[in-house]
C-alpha cells in the first residue's frame, strides 16, 4: 500500500503548495505587497479567489494564474552581472544539446515506428500460422495453445507507458508526481532562460487532456521579436534541464551499493506479486527464492526465465519416501478431490493420490534409499506442479503452485538485490527514481520532435531565422507597433497581458518568409505523420495481441 498512498499524499501536498504559491507570491514581492495596502480589503478577498483561474475546452480542463510571474525575474536578479553572462552560456549549450537531442528523437521516432510495424507483421503471421494449423488438425485432437511466450514473441521496440496495460496500474501515482515534478522542472528552464532576456512569462497553466497531466509557461508574443540566439535558448532551455536532472538522476547510481544487498548468488528477490495472482498469499516482496523445483536459481545466468518460460517437462531426479501403508491407503488415480496430486512409484507403474504436502516435507529429492517399511514416489508426468523454495528472513518455507509454470513468470516479478533498510520506503524510491529518470528523458526527446506546439518546431523556427546583430532595445509598456498575434509563439501564448509585457524592438521587422513557413510545415507534417503511424502500429499490435 506504501507506493499507493505516498506518492498520492505528495501529489497532495505539491498540489497544497502550488495552490498556495501565488499568496505567497504576492506578500513576498515588494511592490505588490505596497499596492495591496492601498486597495479595500474587500479587493484582497477577490483578488485571493482569481489567482487560480479554472477554464475547459473540449476534453481540455486548466487552471493558471499570472501571481507567479516576477519569480523568475526576481531568481535571475539575484545573479550578478557575470552570474548572467555565465547563465546564458549556460543556456547556450542547452541550444547545442538541443540540436543533437531533436536529430536522435526524429531518429528515435522514425526507429520506433519500423520496429512496432516490424511487429505488427511478426504478430500477423504468427496468428495467420496458428490459425493454419488449428485448420489442419480440426478432424484431430485440439493441439497445444502456445503460451505468451509464444504467441506475443514480436519486439515492438519503444512500448509506451500505459498504466493497467504496460505498467501496473498500482504505479500510477508514482508515475504521475515523476512526470508533474519532471515538467515542473522543464518549464521552470523556460521561465529562467526567457528572464535572462528581460522577457515575464504571461501566466503559468496545468492542464489535464482527458487523463494525461501538462504544464505550461506561456509567454507574450513579444518573445517572437527577440534574437535568434535567445529564442533558441528558451526553445531549448526546458528539454535542457531535463537532461540535466536524467544525467544527475543516472549519477545517483553509485549510491546503490550502500542501499541495497546483492543476492544473486543465492536466488532472486520477489519485488512484486500482480495481485490477482494466487501466490499473492503465499509470496511477499523482499522473499528470497532460492530453487524451482529442485533447479537453483542464484548465479549469474537467467535460470529464473529460462526455467518458467521453457515448454519441456522438468526432469525428475530422485524421489520421496512414504509408508508402505499409506501410499496403498490412498485411492487410484485420477484424483478428483483438488488436494490431492498424483504420484507414481518409482520402478512401478502404480499410481497413488496424496496430499502434497506431507510428501514435500523434506523440500528437494534425494537418492531412492528408502526404509523396508516405504517406498519411493515421485510426481505423476500429467502433474504440473511446481515447487518454490523459499527464504522469509530465517526462515525457510516451500510453496507449491499447481498450473503453468509460465503463469508465475508473468505474476512475480524479481531482482537480484534487496534493500538493506527501510525496505518498502526504499523500494518505492528506486521505482520513483526509475520513472523520474523515464519521463525526464522522455520529456527531453519528445519536446525535441518538430510537431506542432513543442519546443522543437521553436528551435526549428528560430535557426530558419536571419540572426540580427543589433541587439534589442526594451519599449515601455504600451501596444506594440508590431502585430502581437502570432500562432507560432510558446504553448499557444495568449494575447491578453502582451499590454504589461516588455516589448521588443528591431531595426527591421521580423516576418516569416514563404519558403519558412511551407519548411516549416511540411517537416511538422512529416513529424506528426511518423508519431502518427507509431501509434496506429500500436494499436494494431494491441489489437492483434487481443485476439
Amino acid at each position: 500500500m506504501l507506493d499507493v498512498l505516498l506518492p498520492l499524499f505528495l501529489l497532495l501536498a505539491l498540489g497544497l503548495a502550488l495552490r498556495a504559491a501565488p499568496t505567497l507570491a504576492l506578500r513576498t514581492a515588494p511592490s505588490l505587497a505596497k499596492a495591496r495596502k492601498l486597495t479595500p480589503a474587500a479587493y484582497h478577498t477577490l483578488s485571493r479567489r482569481s489567482e487560480w483561474v479554472v477554464s475547459r475546452q473540449g476534453l481540455t480542463v486548466s487552471t493558471s494564474t499570472g501571481a507567479l510571474n516576477g519569480l523568475p525575474k526576481r531568481a535571475v536578479g539575484c545573479l550578478s552581472m557575470r552570474g548572467k553572462a555565465n547563465a546564458r552560456r549556460f543556456y547556450d549549450a542547452g541550444v547545442a544539446a538541443g540540436c543533437v537531442g531533436c536529430a536522435g528523437a526524429l531518429l528515435g521516432a522514425l526507429w520506433a515506428l519500423t520496429r512496432a510495424w516490424g511487429a505488427v507483421w511478426e504478430e500477423a503471421e504468427a496468428h495467420a500460422a496458428h490459425s493454419s494449423a488449428s485448420r489442419l488438425l480440426r478432424r484431430a485432437l485440439p493441439p497445444p495453445q502456445p503460451g505468451p511466450r509464444e504467441i506475443h514473441s514480436s519486439n515492438p521496440g519503444l512500448v509506451p507507458l500505459i498504466p493497467g496495460v504496460t505498467t501496473p496500474l498500482v504505479h500510477l501515482p508514482t508515475l504521475v508526481l515523476a512526470l508533474v515534478l519532471a515538467q515542473l522542472i522543464h518549464e521552470a528552464g523556460h521561465a529562467l532562460a526567457a528572464a535572462l532576456d528581460d522577457v515575464a512569462p504571461s501566466k503559468l497553466q496545468f492542464s489535464i487532456h482527458a487523463v494525461v497531466p501538462s504544464a505550461s509557461v506561456v509567454f507574450p508574443s513579444s518573445v517572437d521579436y527577440l534574437p535568434t540566439r535567445a529564442r533558441a535558448r528558451i526553445a531549448t532551455s526546458g528539454p535542457w534541464h531535463n537532461l540535466i536532472l536524467w544525467g544527475c538522476l543516472l549519477g545517483l547510481g553509485w549510491l546503490s551499493p550502500l542501499l541495497w544487498a546483492d543476492y544473486s548468488a543465492q536466488g532472486r528477490v520477489v519485488t512484486s506479486i500482480s495481485p490477482t495472482s494466487g501466490l499473492r498469499t503465499s509470496l511477499q516482496p523482499g522473499d528470497l527464492i532460492t530453487h524451482l523445483d529442485d533447479v537453483s536459481v542464484g548465479g549469474n545466468r537467467d535460470i529464473w526465465e529460462q526455467y518458467l518460460s521453457s515448454s519441456e517437462p522438468p526432469m525428475q531426479e530422485g524421489g520421496w519416501c512414504v509408508p508402505v501403508e499409506e501410499f496403498g491407503a490412498a485411492p487410484s488415480s485420477p484424483c478428483g478431490h483438488r488436494h490431492l496430486v498424483a504420484f507414481t512409484r518409482v520402478g512401478g507403474e502404480e499410481e497413488r493420490c496424496l496430499a502434497p504436502h506431507g510428501v514435500f516435507a523434506e523440500p528437494h529429492a534425494r537418492e531412492c534409499r528408502c526404509g523396508a517399511q516405504e517406498v519411493c514416489v515421485r510426481l505423476g508426468e500429467a502433474e504440473k506442479i511446481l515447487r518454490i523454495r523459499v527464504r522469509k528472513g530465517r526462515r525457510a518455507d516451500t510453496v507449491l503452485w499447481s498450473g503453468d509454470r509460465a503463469a508465475v513468470l508473468h505474476a512475480v516479478q524479481v531482482d537480484t538485490s534487496a534493500p538493506r533498510l527501510l525496505g518498502s520506503l526504499t523500494r518505492w524510491g528506486a521505482l520513483f527514481l526509475a520513472y523520474f529518470k523515464m519521463a525526464s528523458l522522455s520529456l527531453f526527446l519528445f519536446n525535441l520532435l518538430p510537431l506542432p506546439g513543442t519546443d522543437g518546431i521553436q528551435l526549428f523556427t528560430a535557426l530558419l531565422s536571419p540572426s540580427r546583430d543589433r541587439p534589442a532595445r526594451q519599449l515601455t509598456a504600451t501596444p506594440s507597433r508590431h502585430p502581437t498575434i502570432n500562432p507560432y509563439r510558446y504553448d499557444s501564448g495568449s494575447d491578453d497581458d502582451d499590454d504589461y509585457a516588455p516589448r521588443y524592438e528591431y531595426s527591421g521587422h521580423r516576418r516569416e518568409e514563404v519558403w519558412q513557413r511551407r519548411l516549416r510545415r511540411a517537416v511538422e507534417g512529416a513529424t506528426a505523420a511518423v508519431v502518427a503511424g507509431w501509434v496506429l502500429g500500436w494499436a494494431m499490435l494491441a489489437l492483434l495481441r487481443s485476439s
